[in-house]
């Protein structure tokens, strides 16, 4: 009973939440013109900025790309243009810092501002679609895959000068430069946030469990 409790606030707290950042969208988009505001996904936008200045731990260069992506494509809807014109991705960084996340993360905000069809990773060829080429050092990527389809393709390998071999004879890359990130490990108050989180989402917990304590935990077990 406790632990239903608990979730019921919790469930109550995130549906607050919401409507908290869903209030400052519809601010944020009320000076742009309706031909404009038609052009976005607002739901998807109040996911997007939840899952940035929340629900997403880390991957501060990536949230750092997806808040500039939204306010360059605002400021030119904003002055009569159509929208900026996106790129394709690669993403270098080590197992666990959160490539496949990352990717998610670049899909939601491109879904957003409209410039793709869905938020989430495709996995078939079109049009305003978003795929992700998760390759390992022996993997392949052709570059065919890359610019048939006129969709943004993200590229993601663990080693950085392995990504640069892979890709970088790629015409499409020479032509028009793409984005490059590099993802660091999380840090020990990173991890500990994560787990805290699990650890609320699967039984009550005590107010005397906080970040620091379960920060001191994994700092303890991984020294």
């Amino acid at each position: 009973a406790v632990v239903e409790e608990r979730k019921n606030e919790l469930e109550k707290a995130v549906q607050a939440h919401r409507a908290v950042v869903a209030a400052q969208c519809r601010q944020l988009l009320s000076k742009l013109p309706k031909a404009a505001v038609d052009q976005l996904n607002f739901d998807a936008l109040v996911d997007l900025k939840l899952d940035l200045e929340y629900n997403v731990v880390g991957l501060q260069v990536v949230k750092d790309w997806c808040e500039h992506h939204v306010k360059e494509c605002l400021s030119y809807l904003a002055a009569g243009n159509i929208r900026n014109e996106t790129r394709h991705f690669l993403i270098s960084g080590a197992i666990g810092t959160g490539k496949a996340l990352a990717a998610e993360l670049i899909a939601k905000a491109l879904y957003a501002t409209g410039h793709a069809k869905a938020p989430e990773i495709q996995t078939r060829l079109g049009a305003g679609n978003v795929l992700h080429f998760a390759t390992k050092e022996s993997g392949e990527v052709r570059e065919g895959d890359l610019r048939e389809y006129g969709g943004v393709s993200i590229v993601s390998c663990r080693n950085k000068r392995m990504l640069a071999q892979k890709t970088g004879g790629f015409v499409v890359f020479i032509k028009r430069e793409p984005i490059r990130i590099h993802l660091s490990t999380l840090t020990p108050t990173e991890l500990a946030v994560i787990s805290l989180r699990r650890m609320a989402r699967e039984q009550a917990i005590p107010r005397s469990v906080t970040v620091e304590l379960v920060q001191e935990m994994i700092e303890h077990k991984w020294s």
